[in-house]
């Protein structure tokens, strides 16, 4: 007795009735077998930026931090071409009081991994992290900056100086602090020092911070002299370098 075409014909009927329980199974292996060739360079370059990223962090998040202070310099220098004429100017004499120790801070940070023992020890821990925090900050620390700096327009002036003209901006990044180029530059630096992590960094923070005070102290003031009564309000309104706080 032959049960095989009995059992074809079962099998046709059934196919029938249910036709996707009977599609060839080498076209759903072709199927998926060409889904994975193509998602394979996706998930193969993945991985190896990932790794790159992982293993060179560090590395990358220092170029990115000096790569913030070369765009800096050079939007300072070329914005330096267009400032109003000053009708005052601070003595070479005053000027030296915050510029000495912006300098000393300035060394400490740049040459601190050549200085000598303790000045060059490692005290922040190298890890991709705080190396990705650090790019961050600075990051952000050069955008406020570049803020405050063209909505202060033609009015900045390297060193204390009143401007023919001279205007009170009190708008943008003027209504969180009074000295926003001050609070950029302040977290870019605090954001290096994280990233290069010696004691001689750290030693330099208190630097930059008096030579900021300083010199705000004295431009405002210079801007109480000239504008009284609305510099003195916006002192109240308005906190110097943290917004809320200080």
């Amino acid at each position: 007795m032959n049960s095989r075409p009995a059992h074809d014909e079962l099998r046709a009927g059934y196919c029938q009735k249910q036709p996707a329980s009977c599609s060839p199974a080498p076209d759903l292996v072709s199927h998926h077998l060409s889904l994975l060739i193509l998602l394979f360079p996706v998930f193969f370059f993945g991985f190896l930026i990932s790794s790159f990223l992982i293993l060179h962090s560090y590395p990358l998040a220092l170029n990115i931090i000096s790569v913030c202070w070369i765009l800096f310099a050079v939007i300072w220098l070329l914005a330096a071409f267009a400032t109003k004429k000053s009708v005052y100017r601070e003595s070479g004499a005053q000027r030296l009081r915050y510029i000495i120790p912006l300098l000393l801070g300035w060394f400490l940070l740049a040459k601190g991994h050549r200085l000598s023992d303790p000045l060059n020890h490692r005290v922040i821990p190298r890890l991709e992290a705080l190396a990705w925090i650090g790019a961050g900050l600075c990051i952000a620390g050069l955008a406020f900056c570049v803020w405050a700096r063209f909505t202060l327009g033609r009015n900045w002036s390297g060193v204390v100086t009143l401007k023919g003209g001279h205007e009170l901006i009190t708008s943008g990044p003027y209504a969180l602090v009074r000295h926003p180029i001050y609070t950029g530059l302040l977290t870019m630096f605090v954001a290096t020092v994280i990233v290069l992590g010696h004691i001689a960094g750290i030693i330099a923070i208190p630097f930059v911070i008096v030579s900021f005070w300083v010199k705000l102290r004295s431009e405002e003031n210079l801007m109480l002299k000239k504008f009284p009564n609305e510099y003195a309000a916006y002192q109240q309104r308005v906190k110097r370098i943290i917004p809320f706080i200080l």
